[in-house]
């Protein structure tokens, strides 16, 4: 028969046991909750996540309209680049080879007008030459101090002098063999002429 301390060793052997496994318990029961508590974390934060894209997603749609018309405008500026490059370039000859030197930059630019159209049909020599007859120079060609100045002495008679050299331009056209057939010039000139004298005055 067992002694009364055998028993009471027993009692205490089961009585740590039971608390080893209550320990044991908590400790699984502590897990499970980390566990979850990580998993809800989780789940919120993939929720917040998949909120984000989608609206980030409205947006990119809402975008694309502006994305495709950007595409295109680019598209667009690559096809007319070649051509603004022509058209700078052939701005800058006729700057060079006709306004310059028929001198039209030191011209009032009513009468500029008139002789850069004419050297660029008939040649800068020739359009400069018809301005000196107009104002009353010697016709040499070349626009320099003695032609501006006789250009300047005409200020306050800006419409005349403009009328006079289209008038001794037509002269010319008219001289040639083939006018006949070049009517549509004299339609050209009266045009031009008209066209400078709605510009600024003669200074």
């Amino acid at each position: 028969m067992p002694s009364i301390n055998m028993i009471a060793v027993r009692r205490e052997e089961k009585r740590r046991q039971e608390q080893n496994i209550r320990k044991l318990l908590y400790a699984i029961l502590g897990e499970i909750g980390l566990v979850v508590l990580v998993a809800f974390v989780l789940t919120a934060r993939i929720l917040v996540t998949q909120n984000q894209v989608g609206r980030l997603s409205e947006r990119v749609n809402a975008l694309q309209p502006s994305v495709t018309k950007i595409q295109q405008l680019q598209s667009e500026t690559a096809e007319l680049m070649p051509k603004v490059q022509t058209l700078d370039g052939a701005k800058a000859i006729y700057q060079r080879d006709y306004w310059t030197k028929a001198g039209c930059d030191k011209l009032p630019p009513p009468l500029a007008m008139l002789v850069f159209d004419a050297a660029v049909s008939s040649g800068p020599g020739r359009a400069a030459r018809w301005l000196q007859e107009a104002v009353g120079v010697a016709q040499d060609g070349l626009i320099g101090p003695i032609t501006l100045a006789a250009v300047a002495a005409h200020q306050g008679q800006g419409m005349r002098l403009l009328a006079t050299y289209q008038a001794i331009r037509l002269r010319f056209m008219t001289s040639l063999p083939q006018w006949s057939h070049n009517r549509g010039w004299a339609d050209r000139l009266m045009v031009v002429l008209l066209a400078s004298t709605q510009m600024e005055a003669l200074a």
